[in-house]
């Protein structure tokens, strides 16, 4: 087993067609298994975020992106918060203080699902966090125990795509032989 990933044993009849397609074939046919494979992964991912989250914002930065490499090998598909998603939310004021001098009981932040998503995963250390206006006040801060979503979402689906990659090779594989024999036909 890939570190994080797995890597696609057996099948000795799959990869030998595998290696009679050129290389812009080839990247289409596994970059197209590989999105496939990656949809449930995606999909838990999200469901597990919207347990969690206050906002929703986390959930709706999650995606998908194909990464295929030079090497024309390998394809690979990384699945966490868009590195430039940012949103605008709502959330209940926490600050007594600051919500009677505002008079409202919500505040509106911006959030950057990818900034923050490494420390609901991994969790926090305890230690002195510094808080207040310009950090003049130190406070010992509990840690957090880390929720570990991308890790179990990986676990729960990571037989299904699997399957759904496999099963995506040999598509894949098929459309090209289909339009090689056409236009050995013409």
């Amino acid at each position: 087993m890939a570190k994080n990933g797995f890597i696609l044993k057996g099948e000795k009849e799959l990869f030998a067609k595998l290696n009679e397609l050129t290389g812009k074939e080839f990247k289409s046919v596994v970059g197209t298994a590989v999105r496939a494979g990656a949809k449930p992964w995606e999909k838990e991912i999200k469901q597990e975020a919207t347990k969690i989250s206050r906002s929703g914002a986390l959930a709706r930065s999650i995606a998908t992106k194909i990464k295929k490499y030079n090497d024309g090998l390998t394809v690979a598909a990384i699945t966490g918060p868009k590195s430039d998603y940012e949103e605008t939310v709502t959330v209940p004021e926490t600050s007594f203080l600051r919500a009677f001098k505002t008079g409202s009981a919500e505040r509106t932040i911006r959030v950057k699902p990818a900034k923050y998503l490494h420390l609901i995963e991994r969790g926090t250390k305890p230690g002195p966090r510094r808080v207040g206006v310009a950090g003049g006040m130190v406070v010992q801060h509990p840690g957090t125990k880390g929720k570990h979503i991308m890790k179990r979402s990986f676990d729960k689906t990571v037989g299904q795509a699997e399957a759904l990659v496999k099963k995506g090779l040999k598509r894949g594989i098929l459309r090209i032989a289909k339009r090689r024999a056409k236009a050995r036909a013409r």
